[in-house]
């Protein structure tokens, strides 16, 4: 699941255009002369001019037989986050921040779908607003963290036991992801990567449930790419059937973890489910959407407020759940795009 944001804004990192690089836009701070001393003016330009063309460097843990290779980049970035924490001043810290992780890092951010245009850009005002939330979250980012790798393989194990047909070829990355997202996947039926934004499930509880559900809803993703006739098209009833089985795949797999930690929502979990039919009828009207404001509200949406945000989790989760009545999951995952649409509008009709 991820929202739109956009880390690249702010410094240019690729081409020669470095309009936003002039004197008054990277002074440093003079009650920091440490930072002085470290991050030169020219070190900073120099730096921002080689990370736009080096490949990122990564600790690649190894890859057990079974599955895909691991790439953690978090310990690169607590070992800058750390010194980073000295400095009084935000934008001092954003600068090292940048230099020592984001733009080695660059390549990467690239290829889980950090943006800027024309140019790959690093840095903007809501970078600052980030790191003010995350020092709050860190221990738990920390923790989490630490055990990422094994409980990527242990939910791995999990699923297999179940969906015995799952051929995992997939890789990881653990990252921050600017709280853009908690989990994203990039990348065909054959090879994927997923990138988990460890800041983000932090943010989200900072539990081992929070972890292991979201790396389960991740897997059903994967699988059902693999497996299904079809696979997830951009109209509306084609999300919520994929967000609906990747939901109650984890209700399944997980069946002690609470509510708001597989609708990855408090406010989801305690939604009663006789009073759902407005926003039955509302995705109803509009299944054919094709990542328009409907889609967006009930699937997109994980931090405005609005009382139809990311409904569609819940709407497509019951009509799952609904349809595993008269069909195996594992027939459910391989449904073809006519019944999964069939499924999803029966449901919503009982609902309304």
């Amino acid at each position: 699941m991820r929202k739109n944001f956009n880390l690249f804004s702010g410094l240019a990192v690729n081409g020669d255009n470095y309009e936003n690089l002039n004197s008054k836009n990277i002074n440093y701070s003079k009650k920091n002369p440490v930072l002085n001393d470290k991050i030169s003016r020219r070190k900073f330009l120099n730096a921002i001019k080689a990370f736009g063309f080096i490949a990122p460097t990564s600790k690649i843990l190894a890859a057990s037989k079974k599955y895909g290779a691991v790439v953690d980049i978090m310990p690169d970035f607590f070992s800058a986050y750390e010194k980073s924490v000295s400095f009084p001043v935000m934008m001092d810290r954003i600068k090292l921040l940048a230099i020592e992780f984001f733009l080695p890092k660059v390549d990467l951010y690239t290829k889980a779908g950090f943006h800027g245009g024309d140019q790959g850009r690093l840095l903007d005002d809501r970078i600052s607003d980030w790191l003010q939330k995350f020092d709050a979250l860190s221990a738990a980012a920390r923790r989490l963290s630490a055990i990422a790798p094994m409980a990527w393989e242990r939910e791995q194990d999990r699923f297999l036991k179940k969906f015995q047909d799952f051929h995992f070829s997939n890789n990881a990355v653990f990252m921050v992801s600017i709280f853009s997202f908690n989990a994203m996947t990039r990348g065909d039926k054959l090879t994927s990567t997923v990138f988990f934004g460890i800041d983000t499930i932090a943010q989200q509880g900072g539990t081992v449930d929070d972890l292991n559900v979201t790396m389960t809803h991740e897997i059903a993703h994967l699988y059902q790419s693999q497996v299904a006739d079809m696979t997830i098209r951009p109209e509306l009833w084609s999300r919520l059937w994929s967000e609906g089985l990747a939901t109650y795949t984890s209700r399944i797999l997980h069946p002690n973890a609470e509510l708001k930690k597989i609708y990855m929502s408090d406010e989801l979990a305690s939604v009663a489910r006789n009073n759902i039919s407005q926003y039955a009828k509302v995705a109803l009207d509009n299944l054919d959407e094709r990542y328009g404001p409907i889609s967006h509200s009930l699937l997109d949406r994980i931090d405005e407020s609005s009382s139809i945000d990311r409904m569609g989790y819940l709407l497509g989760e019951i009509s799952v759940s609904q349809a595993a009545k008269k069909f195996s999951i594992s027939q459910l995952f391989k449904a073809s795009p006519y019944q999964a649409k069939c499924l999803i509008q029966k449901s919503l009709s009982d609902m309304v």
